[in-house]
């Protein structure tokens, strides 16, 4: 009688323990705004919406400092895994994998695992850990990494418009209903803006007011569903943007003869040589082309780009000067100029990091975040990784950030949770219950 006593109250602690868990659970939501420059909410100071929930109850960067190239693919996976594109291999919208003889473009599925494995993103990574996660548009999270893809995955398809942006924070409201832990979903709006009318422009003010809109709805769903106080959430971004001023037609006098491919074009080309081409003569034809750009051969490329070591680096990097554009080509089709001339383009970005327009945001605000309106040192975007695992309670991967820049604005540093703690309390109640049965 003693024994079966025991074994029931036990069993109902361990429970009530588990109850308490699960009633503590904090999801985390990071959305992503393309294209959202560091001081657009300067903009519409007196009209936040959404925005003020966060710079009000959170805490929000001065800045992030970005990656080279200051590009969306590139970006995405860096947000995502919190490593250099050197290491992650994706080193911009367009470039050429000579391993696989194949080209990645930004229009393209580009879901070939060989992209992608080079290192682990979050959504995988909790994913293994048992943690249930969604993702909304993001990059390529609908490729599978190691053979594990998260329980809900859509990659990233053109998705323009606010109305896009409202779909996207209703359906993260229904997983976090559903009872995800981790919920990673983008925006393209601003960042069509910002190309459409330049940041500067009266739609842009409007633009991130809309946004706001939206946001603030998303909080009111959140509280009218008894979610807003146990979810965490982050607002990230992959680059800012800056105005255009002048295209630069710096092919004319380039051998074409010696050239494979020329990937891309605006901020940055991405010149690849057939094979036993001396690449000198390209180079020398290019640096007299324009005094605005930098041209570097492979083995110049300066190492605080983290971007040369990458088996998939150019043989000659061209990058555009501030402001400027270069008029190259996604594909071998670099000799007709007249396939690039998008004169409606008033915003770029894929400039150098350090120039101010490229600048971005970080904010969050939730039970894990610290401070009232606190606005903290800028960091750099390889960082941001380290914060989702700090909130999901989960050990990160090898990364490239620095814990001092983000570790004061989180409410604690658990250490993390090992695979046997996460799973343990599950058979030890069976195994009670199942005693306390029989012995009952």
């Amino acid at each position: 009688m003693l024994v079966r006593f025991f074994c029931l109250n036990l069993l109902m602690a361990l429970a009530a323990a588990q109850d308490a868990s699960t009633n503590n659970k904090q999801p985390l939501v990071v959305l992503l705004l393309d294209g959202f420059r560091f001081d657009y909410l300067e903009k519409i100071a007196h009209r936040l919406g959404g925005f003020n929930e966060i710079l009000t109850n959170g805490v929000r960067a001065e800045w992030v400092t970005g990656i080279f190239p200051t590009l969306s693919y590139p970006s995405w996976t860096t947000l995502s895994t919190g490593v250099y594109p050197e290491t992650h291999g994706i080193l911009g919208n367009y470039f050429y994998s000579r391993q696989h003889d194949r080209q990645f473009l930004l229009e393209s599925p580009n879901n070939d695992t060989f992209w992608w494995d080079k290192a682990e993103p979050i959504w995988t990574t909790a994913t293994k850990k048992g943690l249930r996660v969604a993702t909304v548009l993001w990059s390529r999270s609908d490729v599978p990494v190691k053979g594990v893809l998260p329980e809900k995955s859509k990659g990233y398809v053109v998705a323009k418009g606010i109305k896009a942006v409202e779909k996207t924070l209703n359906t993260v409201v229904t997983y976090l209903q559903d009872g995800f832990d981790l919920v990673m979903a983008y925006g393209e709006f601003i960042d069509n803006v910002g190309h459409s009318y330049s940041p500067d422009s009266i739609e842009m003010e409007n633009g991130v007011y809309e946004v706001g809109q939206k946001l603030e709805n998303f909080f009111s769903e959140l509280e009218r569903r008894g979610l807003k106080d146990k979810t965490n959430v982050l607002i990230v971004a992959d680059h800012g943007m800056t105005k255009h001023r002048k295209f630069l037609y710096i092919y004319d006098s380039v051998p074409k003869d010696d050239i494979l491919y020329v990937m891309d074009q605006g901020a940055v080309a991405l010149v690849y040589l057939k094979e036993g081409k001396s690449p000198q003569q390209t180079y020398q034809a290019l640096k007299s082309a324009s005094n605005s750009i930098d041209v570097y051969l492979k083995e110049e490329i300066p190492k605080y780009f983290n971007y040369s070591s990458s088996p998939d680096c150019p043989d000659i990097l061209v990058v555009a000067k501030f402001g400027f554009t270069i008029k190259g080509s996604s594909d071998n089709d670099y000799q007709k100029p007249e396939a690039w001339k998008d004169t409606t383009m008033r915003g770029l970005h894929g400039y150098y990091p350090n120039n101010t327009d490229m600048r971005t945001i970080f904010m969050g605000v939730g039970p894990g975040i610290k401070g009232k309106g606190v606005l903290v040192p800028p960091i750099d975007m390889v960082d941001i990784y380290q914060v989702y695992c700090n909130l999901l309670n989960i050990d990160p991967q090898p990364h490239n950030g620095t814990w001092s820049r983000v570790e004061n604005f989180l409410v604690s540093n658990p250490a993390p949770k090992s695979d046997a703690t996460i799973v343990s309390s599950v058979p030890i109640i069976l195994f009670i219950s199942l005693f306390a049965m029989i012995y009952y």
